[in-house]
């Protein structure tokens, strides 16, 4: 099984996927033509729209994103940040590739429980292990079904942000990622 994994060189997955298979990791924008001979793509913490064409290449519940949020809620940019200015669900996602942004059927989703005293950073830290945990409990059933299959019914809710509103709320935020969560909801 061929695996294009979009996202960091270092990402956590490369070695789990590695036992599924051959895996090429990429962190820049690619062609169609780079993707042909892959059975799935997965995107994890990977910064660029994926454009139709790339995903035509593959059938439907074989290129899937891993998303820091409990969606429908906080598609788009800085997902855990707007989970506390707006006072949503945390939690994190998987959901099928479309040409929107993050608005593809949901796959499989979790809650993530946070303390007071949580930062942004350290947040984030805990939604990208139950990330990496929920997609490692999801993937052989995937593979085994020949692909991710939808099976979250969301609301007709949730919320979208772009990445300028989230540098407008960071450039207010004097301790940056440090900066306590629980602050942000005021």
């Amino acid at each position: 099984m061929n695996i294009m994994l979009l996202g960091p060189e270092n990402s956590p997955l490369v070695s789990y996927l590695a036992k599924y298979g051959l895996v090429r990791v990429v962190n820049y924008e690619l062609k169609p033509r780079d993707f042909v001979g892959y059975d799935y793509l997965v995107s994890y913490g990977y910064r660029h729209i994926i454009s139709k064409d790339i995903l035509d290449l593959f059938p439907t519940g074989r290129a899937v994103n891993l998303h820091a949020s409990y969606l429908p809620w906080n598609r788009g940019a800085y997902p855990n940040l707007w989970s506390w200015v707006d006072d949503t669900p945390k939690g994190v996602s998987i959901h099928i590739l479309n040409e929107g942004l993050d608005s593809g059927p949901i796959c499989n989703r979790q809650l993530v429980d946070m303390d007071d005293n949580e930062t942004l950073a350290s947040s984030y830290a805990k939604l990208n292990l139950a990330m990496v945990s929920l997609f490692k409990d999801t993937w052989p059933l995937a593979v085994a079904n020949g692909g991710f299959v939808y099976n979250v019914h969301p609301i007709d809710s949730g919320s979208y942000h772009s990445k300028a509103q989230g540098e407008i709320v960071f450039s207010k935020l004097s301790n940056d990622w440090d900066t306590p969560a629980a602050r942000l909801g005021l």
